[in-house]
């Protein structure tokens, strides 16, 4: 016959989140409205309000797992083309 006992576990507290800072992005109103878009999306199937600014911390967290460095380049390449400036040249 089987005893059961039951396990007493610790219970940790949850991690407390990183600060965030504030900062500001230049967008078009197409990438504005697709982001917000994106946000209300995710506030739909989440059933809860989504952010913005979250949706963007998602997004990179996304890129950071899924789009290599060379692939960000050609996207970078195809704003700089349509005439827009982000950042400066690294070589002088």
């Amino acid at each position: 016959m089987k005893t059961t006992m039951s396990v007493k576990r610790k219970k940790r507290a949850p991690a407390t989140p990183l600060p965030l800072k504030v900062t500001a992005i230049v967008l078009t109103q197409a990438e504005l409205t697709l982001l917000s878009q994106l946000a209300q999306e995710q506030s739909d199937l989440l059933g809860r309000a989504i952010s913005r600014s979250t949706a963007v911390r998602g997004l990179l967290r996304l890129v950071k797992e899924k789009i290599t460095p060379s692939e960000l380049r050609d996207a970078i390449e195809i704003e700089l083309k349509q005439g827009r400036k982000w950042g400066y040249d690294s070589q002088k």
